[in-house]
């Protein structure tokens, strides 16, 4: 059985060429679709024709990400992701439409990351209960809880 899996961050200037990386990704389990990298994201054609599962990224300026939109047009974003068929999308605990995202995937699996304190850890959970999804399978919610580490030359 395979217990490691690989995951391969994505980033490109147009859609073309994400797609294209995206495709390139060989030995990937997981695909991350960077979509504020690109000038003009489209979330349809980052989803058409994936090979791998996607995790769907839009991170904004104030998150170390490069999308310089504003909130509403990366909740578009995301929830279009949700909307068609992303296996997971990656959504800040203190975004503002956390609990849109959340509604939107409703049963379904998704991905919370979740910034590094206890105290974040302890307001993301809050967050996730207030936003009246009691019919949440908790097996079925995954969390990055631990950080990310590059791995060093």
């Amino acid at each position: 059985m395979k217990t490691t899996q690989l995951c391969a961050t994505v980033t490109a200037e147009t859609m073309e060429e994400l797609c294209q990386k995206r495709d390139q990704q060989d030995g990937a389990d997981l695909v991350e679709l960077r979509l504020d990298s690109p000038r003009d994201p489209d979330v349809r054609a980052a989803l058409r024709g994936r090979q791998v599962p996607v995790i769907v990224t839009c991170r904004p300026k104030w998150e170390g990400g490069e999308f310089g939109g504003s909130e509403e047009e990366r909740r578009r974003i995301l929830l279009e992701a949700v909307d068609e068929g992303a296996e997971y999308v990656d959504v800040e605990h203190n975004a503002s439409f956390l609990s849109d995202v959340l509604e939107r995937r409703q049963g379904r699996v998704w991905w919370c990351r979740i910034t590094h304190s206890p105290l974040a850890t302890m307001m993301s959970m809050t967050a996730i209960a207030q936003c009246g999804l009691r019919e949440l399978k908790w097996s079925k919610l995954l969390l990055q809880l631990t950080p990310y580490t590059p791995v060093q030359n």
